[in-house]
């Protein structure tokens, strides 16, 4: 199989209110506190990048369970990968989107569909799917609060698709992020108020 083209993650957008939001249009994830992680799988053998093309210092641990998962090749999949946070120091990857199967760019497909395909997955103690909640944005975000292996929430437009650009990473206005935790340790509280938590 031809080696998959790159592609740089989208980059979401920071928000500090729920005002822009449109209660049924989106779905909401955990935004787990670590680093963006995209794994590959190419004649056979599994590698885990960050979001610059550059592999990240997984164990050999959660290689052996990704390789256990028999993935396709020509499979990239986009997670977040735990461990070096001080709050967090567990390692584990938290599945939210597939980009490729079987060497076919899914870009073109809505978030909600290639976040639905991730169902091949099998849930182990180190492999997790993110959930998703198409409601109740406000309250999903309360809920992570004071969760320290969490930041908040990812809110995506159920319908919106990838740039995948091949050059650079690029914003993408259907991603957004609402974080409850600041600061270059990643261990102050910067809560939204509940004024801003209204959607329209």
């Amino acid at each position: 199989m031809a080696k998959l083209r790159w592609r740089f993650p989208d980059r979401p957008l920071h928000i500090f209110s729920l005002s822009m939001i449109k209660d049924g249009e989106w779905m909401s994830q955990t935004k787990y506190d670590g680093h963006f992680a995209v794994i590959l799988k190419e004649d056979g053998v599994v590698s885990v990048m960050s979001r610059h093309a550059k592999p990240l210092a997984v164990s050999k641990n959660i290689i052996d369970e990704l390789k256990a998962q028999n993935l396709s090749d020509g499979t990239c999949l986009h997670a977040e990968w735990t461990s070096r946070r001080e709050a967090n120091k567990v390692e584990s990857l938290y599945f939210f989107s597939v980009v490729y199967q079987n060497g076919e760019w899914l870009g073109q497909l809505t978030e909600e569909e290639r976040w639905k395909r991730l169902e091949f997955i099998k849930p182990t103690d180190k492999l997790f799917v993110v959930d998703a909640q198409f409601g109740g944005y406000a309250d999903h975000y309360r809920s992570t609060i004071d969760d320290w292996k969490t930041e908040g929430i990812v809110l995506k437009k159920r319908d919106s698709k990838l740039h995948g650009d091949l050059k650079n990473p690029r914003d993408n206005a259907g991603f957004l992020k609402l974080k409850w935790r600041e600061g270059a340790d990643g261990m102050t509280k910067s809560i939204v108020t509940d004024d801003k938590l209204v959607c329209v």
